[in-house]
This record gives C-alpha cells, sequence and structure tokens, in this order.
C-alpha cells in the first residue's frame, strides 16, 4: 500500500499545490511571496469561496510596493490591502467578505491580520521561514499556537499549513514532540481515522494521533498518509461508502479489493467521458 500513499501524495504536490520545494519563500527578502503562498492555506475553510483566495493574491501583487519596505508599518497600510482585497472580489463578482473570520482585514479584537502576523511575528523571516525554523527546533506547538493568532485561523488550518511545511522542509524527525499538531483533521481523515481505530466518536485529537502512529508503524513521512486520504477522499472517492470501502481495503492490506474497486470508477469514468464526447461531437 506505501506505493499507493506515494503516487497519491504526488499527485497533491504536482497537481494541487504545485510545489516541491521552499526554496523561494524561505529568505527575509521573500515575505511578500511566502504570504501570497499562504493564501492557499488561510482561505480554505469549509465553505469559503476560491475566489476569496485568489483576491488575497492579486490585493499582495498590487500592494507589492507598499509592502517592499518593510520598516514603516502603519494600520493604514492593512486598510489599503483590504480595500484593494475587496475590489478584486468585487471584479469576481463577490460581495460578501466574512470580516468576523477574514484573515485579509484589519486587526482588532486581539487577531492579527495576516499582514500584521507576517510583519511583526515571525522574527523578520518570512512566515515560511519562520513556521520552518520553528519545526527545525522543535517547536510545534509555539508554531500552531501562534498562527491561530490570525483571524480565521484554526487548529485545520494550522495544521494544514505546519504539515506542509514540515514535509517540504525536509526538517523530518520522528523524536520531535507534539507532531500530532501536522495532522489536519477535516471530513476524510476523520472518516479515515474512526476506521482505523474503530472507534465512530473518536476526537479530533485521538484521529490525529492515530494516523501519527500508523505512519510511523509503516515508515513514512509523517503527514503523507494524511495528503493520501485526503485525496483519496476529497478527488477520487467522493462519497463516503465509496471512501469507507478504500480504506477498509487499505486496513485489510487488501490490493486486490481496492484495485476492483478502482477498476469500477475507471470504467464508470470512462462511459461518462464517452457520454461527453458524444454530446461534443453533436453540437
Amino acid at each position: 500500500m506505501e506505493s499507493l500513499f506515494i503516487y497519491l501524495n504526488n499527485y497533491y504536490w504536482n497537481s494541487i499545490q504545485e510545489r516541491q520545494d521552499l526554496s523561494d519563500l524561505i529568505g527575509s527578502d521573500a515575505w511578500i511571496d511566502a504570504l501570497i503562498h499562504f493564501c492557499n492555506y488561510a482561505f480554505e475553510r469549509a465553505g469559503s469561496p476560491s475566489i476569496y483566495r485568489e483576491s488575497a493574491k492579486e490585493a499582495f501583487e498590487q500592494c507589492r510596493e507598499w509592502l517592499d519596505d518593510r520598516e514603516r508599518w502603519s494600520i493604514n497600510l492593512e486598510i489599503k490591502i483590504y480595500e484593494a482585497f475587496i475590489q478584486a472580489c468585487n471584479n469576481n463578482k463577490l460581495e460578501k467578505y466574512n470580516l468576523k473570520n477574514n484573515p485579509m482585514g484589519p486587526s482588532y479584537g486581539g487577531q492579527l491580520s495576516m499582514i500584521r502576523f507576517a510583519w511583526y511575528e515571525t522574527e523578520n523571516s518570512s512566515i515560511t521561514g519562520w513556521a520552518a525554523t520553528c519545526i527545525m527546533n522543535d517547536e510545534f506547538l509555539n508554531a500552531f499556537d501562534k498562527l491561530k493568532k490570525i483571524r480565521g485561523i484554526g487548529n485545520k488550518i494550522a495544521s494544514f499549513y505546519l504539515r506542509d511545511i514540515y514535509i517540504l522542509s525536509g526538517y523530518v524527525n520522528r523524536s520531535y514532540r507534539n507532531r500530532h499538531l501536522i495532522q489536519p483533521i477535516d471530513t476524510w481523515t476523520r472518516r479515515a481515522s474512526r476506521l482505523l481505530l474503530n472507534d465512530k466518536h473518536a476526537s479530533d485529537e485521538k484521529c490525529a494521533a492515530c494516523l501519527i502512529e500508523y505512519e510511523d508503524e509503516i515508515g513514512i513521512i509523517n503527514g503523507s498518509l494524511n495528503i493520501a486520504i485526503w485525496v483519496l477522499g476529497s478527488q477520487i472517492a467522493e462519497d463516503e461508502k465509496t471512501f469507507n470501502q478504500y480504506i477498509q481495503d487499505i486496513i485489510r492490506k487488501d490490493s486486490s479489493s481496492l484495485k476492483n474497486r478502482l477498476a469500477d470508477r475507471i470504467a464508470k469514468e470512462r462511459e461518462w467521458l464517452s457520454f461527453l464526447e458524444t454530446i461534443h461531437n453533436e453540437i
């Protein structure tokens, strides 16, 4: 089954994140690009429109010249960037901005905007470089807690970001403490973990610990099973029943059964593709 996990991870890095390393995001001079990269994570809450992410990237690109001089902070900078974000949303015909949970909004009430966090909380590094250093120094909990200062960033997104930085940084080590914090728990990883535990009511903390234990047991990089499960659920299975069958096959190490299920999926996809081609040719 390890080869399955490798292929699913390769798909994630090549087709979803489109990234193989962090070399262009680590240095302090890359702090704007690192913020743009962070947008891939900051707006991944359930139900959050993808336009938010793309509009945030547009806003940072538009405001690069204001951000180049990192020595001159002003609340007006947050406001200008947020206004650029709103304008980008409007250009994409989105008029609801969810300010209460929006990482682009100006800081208030103890919650920070993405830009203020990157400016003050990352020790004059980029947010990527800061996170990678925290991981190298075995400060997972510190990084996890700090990331949640950003408005709209909760446990899942903080773990999601740290998981990817952990893997791409190369600072992988099974002796690190608090490795469960690089296991984002969502619908798919929760379902899989509860099947592995044979516990329908296992908490997210138990699910994260279960994934770490399973990864250690089969000798794969921490976080990679988490990625494989997400790809298997969100990109391949798509429904709970099929996903559960896939996971049960993995638990039983029944590669023949899993191959048969995937063959059925391939046949259905080919039938659907044939139907689409027929429509295309008739138009």
